[in-house]
């Protein structure tokens, strides 16, 4: 992807945020996302005056007014929408598809409680780049602790396919037993250390405060089917 490519994808990635900013922390992890140089994104973010860097977040101010005019647009044709009548809006409403399932590729913006897990043995299907780059993203949100993802990546993909069945085996264990993310261990530790071999006790979780990740519907992993 040219420079220009990898601009625009940028500017789709804050498009997609809440506030149309990114951390400056998050640089990492979105080269990582595009599959570019990581020195190449930095230089387009911070060397060109395309984007607004302040209170270490960063981005697009000419996206954000555009946005904002859209917002506003939106927020107009809605009210105009209701005053057309209840009853119509309703029945509009009610034929509109459902969303689609998020991608794996996006896990930041899995929602916990519509992820699911299937019986899937990866020891039968084919060790593609794919296939791993979905079971990573499925790990990588489960684990629920960021940190040296790139890392974490590469050590991933040189597991064993029957090495990714037992993790997601043992890892809701493990994460039950760790409810405070600061006592999990960091992911590359855990991948290192293969440590969904070690002996884990589970513990009650009772903390309103800590979401239990491994009490909501469980996670879904990707069969042959979906990565045809």
């Amino acid at each position: 992807m040219a420079g220009y490519g990898v601009y625009f994808a940028i500017i789709e990635m804050l498009r997609e945020q809440e506030d149309y900013t990114f951390n400056v922390s998050d640089i990492e992890d979105i080269a990582f996302d595009l599959g570019e140089d990581l020195d190449m994104v930095n230089s387009i973010i911070n060397d060109f005056s395309l984007f607004t860097i302040e209170d270490n977040l960063f981005f697009s101010q000419p996206l954000i007014n555009r946005m904002n005019d859209y917002n506003e647009l939106k927020a107009k044709r809605i009210e105009a929408g209701k005053a057309g009548g209840k009853a119509s809006a309703e029945q509009r409403s009610s034929k509109r598809s459902p969303k689609p399932k998020q991608p794996l590729s996006n896990p930041q913006a899995l929602d916990y409680t519509t992820l699911q897990y299937t019986t899937t043995d990866y020891t039968t299907l084919e060790k593609t780049k794919e296939l791993i780059k979905g079971a990573f993203d499925c790990f990588w949100v489960l684990y629920g602790k960021s940190a040296d993802k790139v890392k974490c990546f590469d050590k991933f993909g040189k597991l064993e396919l029957s090495e990714y069945n037992i993790i997601f085996k043992t890892l809701p264990n493990y994460i039950r037993s760790t409810p405070d993310v600061q006592f999990r261990k960091n992911p590359l530790t855990y991948l290192n250390g293969k440590c969904w071999n070690d002996e884990i006790t589970a513990k009650p979780f009772h903390s309103p405060d800590v979401p239990d990740r491994t009490t909501v519907r469980p996670l879904y992993i990707p069969t042959a089917k979906d990565l045809d």
